[in-house]
């Protein structure tokens, strides 16, 4: 750590920043990996870092990561060794939709094994989720228990494509994104012997969004697609609607007649 010390000599902030940490090699470990801060600080000695990336592999095994707009071409570059770490949580704040940064990184950079995926745009209006599809389904089988997918705009395809390839975690959020159901879902075969347990739709149906109040059948396509998985009809338990403007009365009748009396209902 003698070296990645000499290296940043030259700012007092950074040496004041690199002596803190390194007293303590835990929370030097927790706090470089985690935040993406850090690597932003060091990028420009990030040729000094390749041992201080080998250190952490060897001690680190359950991180939450949070990794935001700053992401560069060569951060990514960089950034391969977290490829060979698993960690509970993985958060990918403001993603845009023509950053190939991004992609970029799930593609070369992704944890092997992680519990929860949480990608989010971030932006209002709503992006296309269409340029992030093909990584995230890429990486579904890395994830272990939970994706949660915030701000997108996301039509009836690319929904049955997102729950096909996590259909063997236990949760999926889809929270804040406009959802286009204009007819029934047919799921086919791709959903047989899913696992998910909770399908979270919050705030989908709101008035900025996909506006269940004013187009209701939406909301029915959506759900009577979904009855029609016998596999997850099994499975799933709950369901929240939370910020939907639809009444739960409503949405129990709708599940009731499509044969999905046991799910509980959270709004």
């Amino acid at each position: 750590m003698e070296n990645l010390v000499e290296s940043v000599k030259r700012d007092n902030t950074r040496i004041a920043e690199v002596e803190r940490m390194t007293s303590d090699e835990n929370n030097q470990v927790e706090e470089i990996v985690r935040s993406a801060y850090y690597f932003r600080c060091f990028r420009a000695e990030l040729d000094y870092l390749d041992s201080f990336y080998e250190y952490i592999i060897k001690k680190v095994s359950h991180m939450n990561f949070k990794f935001n707009r700053y992401l560069d071409k060569k951060f990514i570059e960089k950034t391969h060794f977290l490829e060979s770490l698993t960690t509970d949580n993985f958060n990918l704040l403001q993603v845009k939709a023509k950053n190939k940064n991004y992609f970029g990184f799930l593609d070369l950079s992704y944890p092997q094994q992680i519990t929860y995926l949480s990608i989010n745009s971030n932006c209002y209006p709503s992006w296309s989720i269409s340029n992030v599809l093909k990584s995230i389904t890429k990486i579904s089988p890395r994830v272990l228990n939970e994706i949660q997918i915030f701000y997108f705009k996301i039509n009836a395809p690319q929904f049955k494509r997102i729950m096909a390839s996590y259909k063997h975690v236990q949760r999926i959020n889809i929270n804040c994104c406009k959802l286009s159901i204009p007819s029934v879902l047919n799921f086919s075969q791709s959903l047989r012997n899913t696992k998910i347990k909770k399908l979270d739709f919050c705030s989908c149906g709101n008035s900025e969004f996909s506006d269940w109040k004013s187009n209701p059948q939406e909301f029915i396509n959506l759900i009577q697609g979904l009855a029609s998985i016998p596999d997850l009809k099994q499975s799933l338990q709950s369901i929240y609607v939370g910020g939907c403007c639809v009444c739960k009365n409503q949405i129990k009748d709708i599940l009731d007649k499509y044969e999905l009396n046991d799910v509980n209902i959270f709004t």
